[in-house]
């Protein structure tokens, strides 16, 4: 069961950064500085106080890389062939 729990989990926030990358890269520039500062203060208040282990902060690091890498870099175009 908690196999089955952690899988679905797993594949739900899977989406979600899948989802809110392909948002991210629709920002202009502008837009995804402010959201990229939006989301750091965010993430900074929802953790203050928090005692997070090694594991649980590696796992929220690679959380938000892509989206925040999206934020950044903005769109991402294929080479051209």
């Amino acid at each position: 069961m908690q196999a089955q729990t952690a899988e679905m989990l797993t594949m739900r926030m899977n989406a979600l950064t899948v989802a809110l990358t392909e948002i991210a890269r629709t920002l202009s520039p502008q837009q995804a500085a402010r959201a990229a500062n939006a989301i750091g203060e965010r993430i900074e208040q929802f953790v203050a106080g928090e005692e997070l282990s090694d594991r649980v902060d590696a796992a929220l690091a690679a959380d938000l890389a892509r989206l925040m890498g999206a934020l950044h870099f903005g769109p991402l175009h294929p080479p051209q062939r």
